[in-house]
C-alpha cells in the first residue's frame, strides 16, 4: 500500500483509540497504559489529534484547527462516524508538563 493510503487508513483505523500523531509519524497516545510509552520529543509542537476535545486542545496550544470530519459515505453508524481531526501546533508549554492532561484510564 502506497505510504500516503496507508497515513489516511492508520488515520481512519486510529480514530477509535484517540491517537495523537508528531509530523513524523510516531503515535502518541494517552489512552490507558499508552500513556506510558513517554512524552513528544520537544520538537514535535505541531501534532494531528483524533477525537480529542478541541477545548483542550486551545488551552495547550496556540492555533487549533478542523481538519476533516470522519464519515465513512455509507450511512453506517459506527465509533468513528462523526470525529473530528484536528491539527494543532504552537505548543504553550513542554510535553513534560502537558501530557498529563492526555491520561485517560477509561
Amino acid at each position: 500500500m502506497p505510504a500516503a493510503k496507508w497515513n489516511i487508513a492508520f488515520l481512519v483505523a486510529a480514530a477509535a483509540i484517540g491517537v495523537a500523531l508528531t509530523p513524523a509519524g510516531r503515535v502518541f497516545n494517552g489512552g490507558n497504559s499508552f500513556w506510558w510509552w513517554g512524552p513528544p520529543p520537544r520538537w514535535a509542537t505541531t501534532i494531528v489529534t483524533v477525537n480529542v476535545d478541541p477545548a483542550l486542545l486551545r488551552r495547550l496550544f496556540t492555533r487549533v484547527r478542523l481538519a476533516l470530519v470522519c464519515h465513512n459515505g455509507l450511512g453506517v453508524s459506527n465509533d468513528e462516524q462523526g470525529i473530528e481531526v484536528m491539527v494543532a501546533s504552537g505548543l504553550r508549554i513542554p510535553w513534560s508538563a502537558s501530557r498529563v492532561v492526555f491520561r485517560d484510564y477509561s
